[in-house]
């Protein structure tokens, strides 16, 4: 198995979630929110979209997966025998400390590529764009796209679908 980014950092989930606010301020977000569970958590933020009539704004919702707690990568050592509950948990948050330290890794890498010109707000974010219904886009295509594999037309697709 390939090792994990940050797979080693201290950095504390709550300087990471620090970091990827003043981040995304530095770059014209606003209206920040958290979601956190165990299974998963969520960053949400509106920022200017300049390609949109009138510098609009987009509003976005990025998922985080976090590590299973119950997984065999925390609960068994590499022979198979089990682990203690406090090196289970002591394991499990590190592997989340550096999944939201790869979260930061991404946004700071969207963001370089649009103010380098490279690319744009709404193409790195596209997937994460909220739609009226509360869902992302993302979301939207994920439920159509079985329609997609079987040569169905999806709703989002037609000219009655959300464009």
């Amino acid at each position: 198995m390939s090792k994990r980014y940050a797979s080693n950092t201290t950095v504390s989930v709550a300087k990471t979630k620090g970091e990827i606010e003043q981040l995304l301020q530095r770059h014209g977000a606003t209206g920040f929110g958290y979601i956190c569970e165990e299974a998963r958590a969520a960053i949400a933020f509106t920022i200017a979209d300049p390609d949109l009539p009138g510098a609009g704004r987009i509003e976005v919702r990025t998922t985080l997966v976090l590590p299973d707690p119950n997984s065999d990568e925390f609960t068994l050592t590499p022979t198979g025998i089990v682990r203690h509950p406090d090196k289970i948990r002591a394991l499990w948050e590190t592997a989340c400390r550096a999944s939201w330290r790869a979260l930061l890794l991404l946004i700071r890498a969207k963001l370089e590529s649009v103010q380098a010109g490279i690319t744009t707000i709404e193409e790195q974010f596209m997937s994460d764009v909220l739609l009226p219904s509360g869902e992302t886009v993302g979301q939207t295509y994920e439920a159509q796209r079985h329609k997609l594999q079987s040569g169905d037309t999806p709703l989002m697709l037609t000219a009655g679908g959300a464009h």
